[in-house]
Formats: structure tokens, C-alpha cells, sequence
């Protein structure tokens, strides 16, 4: 087939086979781009090669050479993409939050991985072990992660903070950070420590809409967006022309009350400076407001774009004593507002990339007894059923027997 084709494509009036020069001379004439006439040139030489059966070997050397380029090219790229999954692999690995348990983290491929909300909960009597775990989480990203601070959102006020110090002290002597360390029984700086605990922040909640609120004070940090919230007191902003505005309180009240008997002596008050009193007790109030806002607000609560001091942990204790509540009032609505919210904070999670912890109580499985029927002496004789006094029902765990219920409902 090889040779029928060459020669009707290109046979001379002698029956000859064409040559390579006449196929480039041809080439250049149809095409005056150079590397297309080498291309063709390599095409002509390997039809002509393989038309001839005296040139076998020139066939098979035409032959990989016109196949060198492209399987060059997939050898590159097959590399390019072996070593771009490598250095994505060790990027997610850097990226994930020890665990410090070695089956766990090797269940983990490392450990949390950063982005994702992580919810730990455990049955009542264990709840101590799962608190001492999330704060060990907390200690470890403040290590991993120096330039950064952790949110810890404690709805229950039994956040152990005596727990969080001596934990860091332990990371730190064991050099869990990454870095160097010391061993057991080294020293620790109280220094170092005392500026690992002013990287955690500790917000007081009581209820969903805390929670709610401190989330939106934890995303303005990162810079998310100024969103305004309500309920929130002692915040101040600055309006368009930049006069500051007290946020979330009332209406100023009086600080005294007129009496209403002697009006000649309220007016005397009123005429004496009672409305400098007023403002100077605003102005007061001003500045505590003030001074309360700068005393809460840590250092990374500043503009968005700055690293420093950004919260990159964010740890909920306890989630289920805010959730309660709300689900004996209005099951329906509680879980279209936790839905709402929860799936907001999985949002700002994923857009940072941080560790956040959903701390939860697990409710264990509870028994519930069955109720049986007790005969006394008389009932069990040969007395009528009509004569027979109700039986009496107890709540037993043990000892059911079905049948003598079932007598007894039949008869």
C-alpha cells in the first residue's frame, strides 16, 4: 500500500521513485516558511525510505527520529506535573495542624488540615479530655504559626485558662514549635510565654447571638468586611464626616430626676449648669467606652491587609450551650439559624485558611426503662377478675417477663 501511494503521489515518467531533493525542491516552492519545508522534508524522506525495501534501516532511523520531538515533550510534561503534585503535597503538609497523636496524625496524613471546620465532641464524663485536647490544638497553631493569635468563643465561662499556661510551658520546653528546644527538664523563658498568652483572645458569650456577634468582630480582623451588627455596645465607629458615634447604646438617661413638686428649684438647676453636667457625664462615658473598646481590641483587630497578630485559630467552647436553648423553643427556626450562620463561619474559614474547632457535648445513650405489672398474693388466688384490685406499675431495668404482661392485658 506504501508503494502504491508514493507513486501516484509522485512518480516520474520513468517508473523511477522521487528523490528528497525533488520533494524539498517541491516543498520550497508550495511553502517558503522554513521549518514547515523541514518538516516536509522529514515526511518525504521517511515515505521515500520506506517505498524503497533496500533501505530498512534509514526507514526505522526516519522513523524515530520523526517521533523523538513529541515523546521528548511528554517526558517534560509528565516531570512538570510529578513535581508539581510533590511540592503540592508538601505544601498541604505544612499546611495541616498537628495533632501531636502519631496514629492520629498519620490517620491524618499530618494532621488538621487548614480551611476546614473540625467539630470534637465526647460524652459528659469525658469532657475534661476533650477541652485539654482543643487547648492543646490551640497552643500547637500558636508554635506553628508565630505571627498569629487564636479566638477562643467560650459560651460556658469554664475556659481553663491555668490549663492553656501550663500546656505552653510543656510545647515550649519540648520545642513543639518547629524550632529547636530544650528537652524536659529545660528552662522556660516566662517571657516567651507571657507573649504567647497575649496572642489569645478569650470572648464571653451567652447565647447564639454572642456567638454571633463575636464571629463578626473575629471577621472584621481578618479584613472580611465592616459589617454592622446589632446589639453590639461600647464600638465606636466614625461616620462620614469623621465625628465618632457611639454604636449600640440607648438614648443618654438622665442622671437625676427632677422633682416635679418644686419647680422653682428645677429651674434653678437647669439655669445652674445641669446641661454642662450632662455632657460631661457623656463625655465620660465617651471615654470609657473608649478606653474599654482599645483595652479589648488586640493589636491584629487593625487593618486587614497586615499579617501581623492575625487570628489564624478559632476555637467554639461550648457549641451545644448556646444550641440547646434555642432547640426546645423553636427546633425549626434554631436549626435554620444555626444552618445559616455555621455555614458562614465554614466560608470565612476556608476563604483565611484557618483552624476552626467546634467544641460539642455528646448526649449519652439513656436507657429507658420498661413499665411491668406486679401481682400480689391475693391477685394471683382464685379471686374473679372483677374483685381484683388495678394492678400497680413499676419502672424496672430488669427482670421483664412479656408473658405475665401479656396474661394479664388479655385477662
Amino acid at each position: 500500500m506504501n508503494t502504491t501511494t508514493s507513486t501516484s503521489s509522485g512518480s516520474s515518467s520513468d517508473g523511477t521513485a522521487p528523490t528528497n531533493a525533488s520533494h524539498a525542491k517541491l516543498a520550497s516552492a508550495l511553502l517558503d516558511d522554513t521549518e514547515l519545508d523541514a518538516v516536509l522534508e522529514r515526511v518525504c524522506s521517511f515515505f521515500d525510505s520506506s517505498s524503497n525495501p533496500d533501505s530498512g534501516t534509514t526507514s526505522k532511523s526516519n522513523h524515530d527520529a520523526f517521533r523523538t520531538q513529541p515523546q521528548t515533550q511528554i517526558q517534560i510534561q509528565t516531570r512538570t506535573r510529578q513535581r508539581r503534585q510533590q511540592q503540592k503535597q508538601r505544601q498541604q503538609q505544612q499546611q495541616r495542624l498537628p495533632t501531636r497523636l502519631p496514629h492520629l496524625d498519620a490517620a491524618l496524613t499530618g494532621g488538621l488540615q487548614q480551611g476546614l471546620v473540625v467539630e470534637l465532641s465526647g460524652e459528659p464524663n469525658s469532657s475534661i479530655s476533650t477541652s485539654h485536647f482543643c487547648i492543646s490544638l490551640l497552643v500547637t497553631s500558636l508554635l506553628l504559626y508565630p505571627c498569629s493569635s487564636a479566638a477562643v468563643i467560650d459560651s460556658t465561662g469554664h475556659f481553663n485558662v491555668v490549663r492553656l499556661l501550663e500546656m505552653a510551658r510543656e510545647q515550649l520546653v519540648l520545642g513543639c514549635g518547629g524550632g529547636g528546644g530544650g528537652g524536659i527538664g529545660g528552662a522556660v523563658d516566662e517571657g516567651e510565654v507571657q507573649r504567647l498568652l497575649e496572642r489569645v483572645k478569650i470572648m464571653r458569650v451567652f447565647d447564639f447571638e454572642g456567638v454571633r456577634e463575636a464571629l463578626g468582630e473575629i471577621e472584621r480582623g481578618l479584613g472580611a468586611g465592616c459589617v454592622q451588627q446589632e446589639g453590639l455596645q461600647g464600638a465606636l465607629f466614625e461616620d462620614e464626616e469623621g465625628e465618632e458615634v457611639l454604636v449600640g447604646n440607648k438614648e443618654k438617661k438622665r442622671t437625676f430626676v427632677p422633682d416635679s413638686e418644686d419647680e422653682d428649684e428645677d429651674e434653678m438647676l437647669f439655669e445652674t449648669g445641669v446641661g454642662a453636667v450632662e455632657e460631661a457625664g457623656v463625655q465620660q462615658d465617651v471615654e470609657k467606652a473608649e478606653g474599654n473598646a482599645e483595652a479589648d481590641e488586640p493589636k491584629h483587630m487593625g487593618n486587614g491587609s497586615s499579617t501581623q497578630n492575625r487570628i489564624k485559630f478559632i476555637l467554639v467552647d461550648n457549641l451545644t450551650h448556646v444550641l440547646e436553648p434555642m432547640l426546645r423553643k423553636d427546633r425549626i427556626k434554631a436549626t435554620a439559624q444555626a444552618s445559616a450562620h455555621l455555614g458562614h463561619l465554614g466560608h470565612l474559614t476556608h476563604t483565611h485558611a484557618l483552624h476552626t474547632i467546634l467544641a460539642t457535648r455528646a448526649t449519652a445513650a439513656v436507657a429507658v426503662p420498661r413499665a411491668t405489672t406486679t401481682m400480689t398474693a391475693a391477685q394471683s388466688g382464685s379471686a374473679e377478675p372483677a374483685t381484683r384490685a388495678p394492678p400497680t406499675l413499676h419502672l424496672h431495668k430488669h427482670n421483664f417477663n412479656p408473658q405475665s404482661q401479656l396474661y394479664h392485658r388479655s385477662t
